[in-house]
């Protein structure tokens, strides 16, 4: 009887299957591959609006007409004195130290 139950059903043969990728990989795939894209596309955000930014302050200090200075080696020049305006009670210290002779240009 058992013969002839079987000759009911089709059996397939079973062909040889390689499997490459795991259940976890695929997932992961398709999971992190959206979220890569989107920070792609924010960071290139990023650096269009620092790089407007940046033309911005330029054509701003272009503009202004603010005079820009070059030294001269031999040149004197005051150096303001950043540890009056770090300290506490530095208030009758000097604003400025020198006066200082270029010596070279880097």
């Amino acid at each position: 009887m058992a013969v002839a139950w079987q000759g009911l059903y089709v059996l397939h043969k079973i062909v040889s299957l390689m499997v490459t990728e795991t259940v976890e990989d695929v997932l992961q795939a398709e999971l992190i591959k959206p979220a890569i894209q989107l920070q792609d596309q924010a960071d290139e955000a990023v650096r269009k609006n620092m790089q407007a930014s940046r033309d911005k302050i330029k054509s701003k200090k272009r503009t202004s007409g603010a005079a820009v200075h070059t030294f001269v080696v031999g040149e004197w020049v005051l150096r303001m004195n950043v540890r009056s305006q770090q300290r506490k009670g530095g208030k009758l210290d000097k604003d400025f130290l020198g006066p200082f002779t270029i010596m070279k240009k880097r």
